[in-house]
């Protein structure tokens, strides 16, 4: 039976585009096996990467606490005693910035500059054997209640962690004053100063302190200590009365010299290497006989080292100092009497280190 052509063609044609559409299934496309040999390249490459790592993982030295400390010197606490560590005597390099560098602390300190001080001072002084009634020595006895005047400071560190210190401070305020009396005045026991009466008035007395600290806390930036420490208070105080038309009275024209020991403490921050923060707290409080006395005193500043010998600081400085003797005696000398005396100032000054 005849087929039409059509049909016979088709029938024909079919074994060829089978076998057309069996090999197109049978080899992959150009772009297929790019990207099979891109991807076999790239974890070659990956697997060689990571065994030459852990060779040279292998190969490197281990790295060690010291190291590791000195990267990162705030990683742990290396500051108190007996604690062996690279951070305790501080870096190598004066100005680098590297916390790990930083300069070392100092081991010999000088400062000396200028104060401004404020007074609030009362004074009591010996009438008939007895401690009269307290005057306020700026108000009705004439005193200046401002002052500039002098200070100077030292510090040595010794030992070669640089953890003990000597410290002292001297400096001087002398105020003295000649008036009338603007009012009665009532010095106790009865004795009245009248209106109009001539006042001379001495008050003087030195800050000599000696202090032994010793630092419990210390790395390259922050430095605590605490120790013992006397001061000296050579002491010049007194009043001579002359009433109108009467004979000249004195009162209290004591020198005498004051010793007082203090428990003392010494806190120091550097922010960065060239900028530091201090505070020094000197007290105590004693009675011994007769005598009884108090004394705080306490320092805060800053300082700017601006050459590695040399930089400036800015403080201030409360003291208050209360000593009462009812009686003389070989441990005040003849001071009779009761100063309470209460000043506060500005420091300005030069820092000379090494």
């Amino acid at each position: 039976m005849n087929q039409p052509p059509s049909l016979l063609n088709s029938i024909a044609g079919l074994p060829g585009d089978l076998e057309a559409s069996e090999s197109r299934l049978r080899t992959p496309s150009a772009a297929t096996v790019t990207t099979l040999l891109a991807l076999f390249l790239m974890g070659a490459t990956g697997n060689l990467a990571a065994q030459d790592a852990k060779a040279s993982d292998a190969k490197a030295p281990a790295t060690t606490a010291a190291e590791k400390q000195e990267a990162d010197p705030w990683a742990e606490n290396q500051g108190w005693p007996g604690q062996k560590s690279i951070n305790r005597e501080g870096g190598h390099t004066w100005w680098n910035t590297n916390i790990s560098e930083w300069p070392q602390w100092e081991r010999g300190i000088l400062r000396a500059g200028a104060m401004i001080v404020d007074f609030n001072t009362t004074l009591s002084f010996t009438v008939n054997d007895a401690i009269g009634l307290g005057i306020d020595a700026e108000n009705a006895l004439g005193l200046e209640s401002s002052l500039n005047t002098w200070r100077i400071e030292g510090e040595w560190r010794f030992g070669k962690t640089k953890r003990n210190t000597f410290d002292f401070t001297y400096a001087a305020y002398n105020r003295s004053a000649s008036g009338t009396a603007q009012r009665d005045i009532d010095l106790g026991d009865g004795v009245i100063v009248p209106v109009g009466a001539t006042l001379d008035t001495v008050f003087n007395f030195d800050i000599i302190r000696a202090t032994y600290t010793f630092a419990f806390f210390q790395d390259k930036r922050i430095r605590m200590a605490a120790g013992l420490g006397a001061y000296v208070l050579p002491v010049k105080y007194g009043l001579t009365l002359t009433p109108l038309n009467g004979t000249p009275l004195g009162f209290d024209t004591t020198d005498a010299v004051l010793p007082l020991p203090t428990l003392a403490f010494r806190g120091e921050y550097r922010i960065t290497p060239k900028f530091y923060a201090y505070t020094n707290i000197d007290f105590m409080y004693a009675e011994i006989g007769d005598f009884s006395g108090k004394l705080i005193d306490l320092r805060l500043g800053v300082e700017y080292q601006i050459w590695r010998y040399f930089g400036l600081g800015i403080g201030y400085n409360a003291v208050n100092i209360d000593v009462s003797a009812t009686d003389s005696a070989d441990y005040i000398g003849d001071f009779v009497g009761d100063i309470d005396v209460k000043y506060g100032g500005l420091m300005l000054y030069g820092k000379f280190s090494f």
